[in-house]
C-alpha cells in the first residue's frame, strides 16, 4: 500500500465509502512513514517563539508529524487502525487558520509524544478538538480571569515557577504580566458537580483552578526560556537544547513535580468531592491564605483528598488527569 492509496482510503473513509476490512493490514510504522510524507521539510523539531498564531499553527503540523515519526511507544504498535488516523488526517488537510485550530495544534504538538497504549493513541486521536470558550459563553469567565491575574502576581506562585524552571535548565527569565488564560472547558455544569452543595463546588472549583495553573504555567515558563513550544520532546538531541543539559524526565514530568511540590500530592479532586470525604473546611482555609498570599501548607492527610498515583499518567508535557476508571491512592 502506498502514500497514493492511504490518503484515497482516508479520503474515502472520510465520506464512508470503505469498509473497516480494508483498513487493517499495515503496520503502524508503514502508516506513519507514508503520512509522514505529507510534510514538505524533513528534520524540524522545533516550534519558535518568533512565529505569530498563524504561522505556529501550519509550522506545527510538520513537527507533530515528526514527533509520532519518532515516538517508540507508537511505532512499535504492531497494528493501528487507519480508519482512527480520519481525524488527524483532516486537521493535516486543514487550510484555515482559527484559535480553536490553534488551540488543537498546540494539544497534538504534546500529545504526539506521550508514552500511551493502543487505547490512549487512538483516544487522543479522536478527542483533540477545542472550542475556545468566550466571555458571553461562559457564566464563569469573569470569575477565573479575576483568579488568574490574582495569581500570577502573587510572590509564591512566581517563585515556585522560577525555581522550578531553574533546577532543571540553570536560568530563568520570564515576564508573569506576559500570561494570558484561555478556557476550554465549564467543568461546574458537569453531571459530576450536579449533586454537590454550591460551598463545596465553589472550593474544588477554585483549588482545581489553581492546580491547574501551577502545572500548565510552570512548561510555559520552561519553555519560553528555550525559545521551542516543542521543547519537552523526548528524543530530540541533547546538543541541539541549550546548555545546561536538560534530562527527558525532567521535562515531560515538570508540572506534576511542580504539584507535588506546591500540594504534596497529585490531587484528585473531583472523585475527591464525590466520594464526600474532603476536608472542606481545611480547603478553604488553604484558598484563603493562598490566595491572601499568605504561606501555605497543604497537606494530604488534613484535607482528606485522593491522589492519582504519579505513574498512571501520561508522560507528555500536558495536564491530562485520568478519567477511565479510578486510579488513586488516599
Amino acid at each position: 500500500m502506498n502514500q497514493q492509496l492511504i490518503l484515497i482510503i482516508l479520503q474515502n473513509q472520510e465520506s464512508g465509502e470503505v469498509p473497516n476490512a480494508q483498513l487493517k493490514k499495515p503496520s503502524t510504522r508503514y502508516y506513519l512513514n507514508e503520512l509522514n510524507t505529507l510534510a514538505s521539510t524533513k528534520d524540524i523539531f522545533m516550534v519558535g517563539y518568533d512565529l505569530n498564531d498563524e504561522e505556529i499553527f501550519f509550522n506545527s503540523k510538520e513537527v507533530i508529524l515528526r514527533n509520532l515519526v519518532n515516538n517508540l511507544k507508537l511505532i512499535k504498535m504492531p497494528r493501528f487502525p487507519l480508519a482512527d488516523l480520519l481525524k488527524f488526517y483532516k486537521f493535516m488537510k486543514e487550510t484555515n487558520y482559527s484559535s480553536d485550530s490553534l488551540a488543537e495544534s498546540l494539544i497534538l504538538l504534546y500529545s504526539s509524544k506521550c508514552n500511551g497504549n493502543l487505547h490512549d493513541f487512538k483516544t487522543l486521536f479522536k478527542n483533540f478538538d477545542c472550542h475556545i470558550v468566550k466571555r458571553e459563553d461562559f457564566e464563569f469567565y469573569d470569575e477565573l480571569k479575576f483568579l488568574f491575574e490574582r495569581i500570577v502576581k502573587m510572590d509564591y506562585f512566581r517563585s515556585v515557577m522560577i525555581e522550578s524552571v531553574k533546577n532543571i535548565y540553570g536560568k530563568c527569565e520570564f515576564n508573569f504580566l506576559d500570561l494570558e488564560l484561555v478556557m476550554f472547558v465549564d467543568i461546574k455544569r458537569s453531571m459530576r458537580f450536579k449533586l454537590c452543595p454550591e460551598y463545596q463546588k465553589a472550593v474544588v472549583f477554585d483549588l482545581e483552578f489553581i492546580r491547574l495553573i501551577f502545572h500548565e504555567t510552570v512548561y510555559v515558563v520552561l519553555r519560553s526560556n528555550m525559545q521551542n513550544l516543542n521543547s519537552s520532546i523526548p528524543f530530540l538531541e541533547k546538543e541541539k537544547i541549550q546548555q545546561p543539559l536538560v534530562s527527558e524526565e525532567d521535562l515531560i514530568e515538570l508540572g506534576m513535580k511542580t504539584e507535588i511540590k506546591v500540594f504534596h500530592g497529585l490531587l484528585n479532586l473531583i472523585d475527591s468531592l464525590e466520594a464526600g470525604e474532603l476536608n472542606f473546611s481545611f480547603c478553604k482555609q488553604f484558598l484563603n491564605n493562598f490566595l491572601d498570599n499568605q504561606p501555605v501548607n497543604f497537606s494530604i492527610e488534613e484535607s482528606n483528598c485522593l491522589t492519582f498515583k504519579q505513574e498512571d499518567f501520561l508522560k507528555m508535557a500536558l495536564d491530562y488527569r485520568p478519567h477511565k476508571f479510578k486510579r488513586f491512592l488516599h
